[in-house]
């Protein structure tokens, strides 16, 4: 048994020199130049003049079933052409002129309007319908009017014993009052004129008052100058019958003013006697109003 491993042990030690000197020379044929991928010997590509590359073609053996090629040789001198002087250049071409119109050409047909005596069919057919166009008019410009001020209100109001009046409240939601700023620039935006007796008014179109508006609480006067720092209770907007316009519409552009008010205000609306101004009541109040006028 010692011999049989000395022997395997030999033999291991000599395969194993065998495959390393046989990696070894593989490594360097591999590194040899123009060696491939395997070992072996490539072509070497050297660079080549054109005279050189001329010279292998023409010694490459020609296929005897293909046209002889061709060759052009380059001249050698260019053709010179010589002028003696300026004289012998050609510029006819700049000096030529466009011809001009024949004479000959058939005059323009002008066709001359109709005779009263023939139809006018007849003329509309060759050149069509005649379109008129209107005449420039001016464009409008409305007249210049001033704006209208607090002077220029009229309180054209009947005598106190034949005069009505309708009001309606403006309050405000809950215990909280009405900012002074915000009471102004509510009745200015709905075109109320602070004017006569210290209140604000609602013009016509001829400065006649059609609506006034007063303060809940006495005395009801507004001061322009101290009215953005005042609180107030509500507004009191009413109008005077007889007036400007006829009972009814004069009762409609109150309803309109005072709604306006409470939405800008975020306020509710009451009716003279405190109650809210429901649907209802506005019908009835107007039924009342035009029963009652003359």
């Amino acid at each position: 048994m010692p011999e049989l491993r000395v022997i395997l042990l030999v033999v291991g030690v000599a395969l194993i020199i065998g495959l390393w000197a046989w990696e070894r020379r593989r490594s360097s044929t591999a590194r040899a130049p123009g060696a491939g991928v395997d070992g072996q010997a490539q072509p070497q590509f050297q660079s080549q003049s054109p005279s050189q590359l001329r010279a292998r073609d023409n010694d490459a053996p020609v296929d005897s079933r293909l046209p002889p090629r061709r060759t052009r040789e380059a001249p050698t001198e260019l053709p010179v052409i010589q002028i003696d002087g300026p004289d012998e250049i050609d510029t006819s071409f700049a000096s030529a002129t466009r011809p001009e119109p024949a004479d000959d050409l058939p005059a323009p047909v002008v066709q001359e309007r109709p005779d009263d005596d023939e139809p006018e069919d007849a003329f509309d057919d060759d050149i069509g319908p005649v379109v008129e166009s209107p005449a420039a008019v001016p464009a409008w410009s409305a007249p210049a009017t001033a704006p209208l001020t607090g002077d220029d209100l009229v309180l054209d109001w009947p005598p106190e014993a034949q005069r009505r009046i309708v009001a309606l409240r403006v309050v405000p939601r809950g215990a909280d009052r009405l900012s002074g700023r915000s009471v102004r620039q509510a009745l200015v935006g709905e075109g109320l004129l602070h004017g006569p007796m210290g209140i604000f008014h609602l013009p016509g179109e001829d400065g006649r008052v059609l609506l006034s508006a007063a303060g809940l609480t006495r005395p009801g006067t507004f001061q322009l100058g101290a009215m953005d720092t005042e609180r107030y209770a509500g507004l009191s907007v009413f109008a005077v019958l007889p007036g400007a316009l006829p009972a009814d519409e004069t009762f409609d552009r109150l309803i309109e003013v005072t709604r306006g008010l409470a939405a800008r205000l975020n306020a509710e609306l009451r009716d003279q006697r405190g109650d809210p101004l429901t649907t209802a009541r506005v019908v009835a109040l107007r039924a009342e109003i035009v029963d009652a006028a003359p």
